[in-house]
C-alpha cells in the first residue's frame, strides 16, 4: 500500500488488503473510510469484508461510495464529519485515490482557503485541479 498523508490527522491510498489494516492501526490510524463502489473489479474486497476486518483491529470504519467526479453534498458533509473531527486519525481509500483526495478538499471548505487546500495537496503531490471549480462553486455556497 502506498499511503500518502494530506495532514497529520488524514492520509488517502488505492485499495487495501488485509495486512495493510495492521499497518494502519500500528501508525495510529482509528478509522478507515472507503469509498469505493461495490464491484468496480473483479475480486474487490466488499464493503461487509473490510468492515468485519476493519473492526476486528478495533477500528472504526465508514461507507461512503461515490463515482468520480460526481460528489453529492451529503457525502461530502459526511466525510466532513469524520475527517475533521479532532479526535481522528482517518485513512481514506478508492481505486487510485483520487476520489478521496477531491472528497478531502470539497471538504476542508470553508474552514481552509483554497489556496491553502491546493497547497496542502501539491505538498502531497496530490493533483486536484481537475475540482477547482467545484471548490470555488461550494467556496460561494458556503459564505
Amino acid at each position: 500500500m502506498e499511503s500518502i498523508a494530506i495532514t497529520s490527522h488524514f492520509s488517502l491510498s488505492g485499495p487495501l488488503d488485509y495486512a495493510d489494516l495492521a499497518v494502519l492501526k500500528a501508525r495510529g490510524i482509528d478509522v478507515i473510510v472507503n469509498c469505493r463502489l461495490e464491484n468496480e473489479e473483479p475480486n474487490q474486497i466488499s464493503s461487509q469484508e473490510y468492515k468485519k476486518a476493519i473492526e476486528a483491529q478495533n477500528m472504526r470504519y465508514a461507507s461512503i461510495p461515490v463515482r468520480s467526479l460526481v460528489y453529492p453534498k451529503d457525502d461530502i458533509a459526511r466525510f466532513k464529519a469524520l475527517v475533521n473531527a479532532p479526535q481522528n486519525n482517518v485513512h481514506a481509500f478508492c481505486r487510485t485515490g483520487k476520489r478521496v483526495s477531491h472528497l478531502w478538499a470539497l471538504s476542508q471548505i470553508p474552514e481552509k482557503s483554497i489556496d491553502r487546500i491546493m497547497n496542502e495537496c501539491k505538498e502531497a503531490n496530490v493533483d486536484i485541479s481537475v475540482i477547482a471549480e467545484q471548490l470555488h462553486d461550494l467556496a460561494k455556497l458556503s459564505k
